[in-house]
């Protein structure tokens, strides 16, 4: 997940390790809140894997400064990310689901199909999930049921019409 954060900061342009994580508080705070601690590692293995690469120069002030860019074996990778089935994890995969709409907008058209087509189907079986639980009577209490029928029919739903307007 936080690879796919860094990706999508630097497939826009170059950024010091300060720069990533301002700007991925800025795009993501309703959702995200990522230290230096776990920033740090991630831009260290995409680096290895050649994803990022980084650059060091040194201010007018004499501090060295690090640059981290995007190569062009990253932003394959940020497509394979964005095109790739959500995880099992619910959770994650909610989360995933919003980073991934809220990029989708510069993807080419054939991998933005893919990605609403995937996501549509994840909702689809995800509300189904959802009714199947209710109907199963697996629910302990009126407050729960409450719960699953308002992720079911309003969050689920709302996912559901935005990703058919996509379409």
């Amino acid at each position: 997940m936080i690879e796919l954060l860094v990706l999508i900061v630097l497939f826009k342009e170059s950024s010091t390790i300060y720069g990533v994580k301002r700007k991925i508080d800025k795009k993501f705070f309703l959702f995200f809140k990522l230290s230096f601690g776990s920033i740090h590692p991630a831009l260290k293995r995409l680096e290895k894997d050649n994803y990022v690469e980084l650059k060091t120069t040194l201010t007018i002030g004499g501090q060295k400064k690090s640059i981290y860019s995007i190569t062009e074996a990253g932003k394959n990778r940020l497509f394979e990310l964005m095109v790739s089935d959500l995880p099992e994890n619910p959770a994650l995969a909610n989360q995933l689901l919003i980073v991934k709409l809220m990029f989708l907008h510069k993807l080419p058209e054939e991998s933005k199909h893919i990605v609403i087509n995937s996501l549509s189907d994840y909702v689809s079986n995800s509300k189904a999930e959802t009714r199947q639980t209710i109907k199963k009577e697996e629910i302990e209490s009126k407050e729960e049921e409450l719960f699953y029928e308002f992720y079911s029919e309003k969050i689920l739903s709302s996912f559901a019409e935005y990703l058919e307007k996509l379409k």
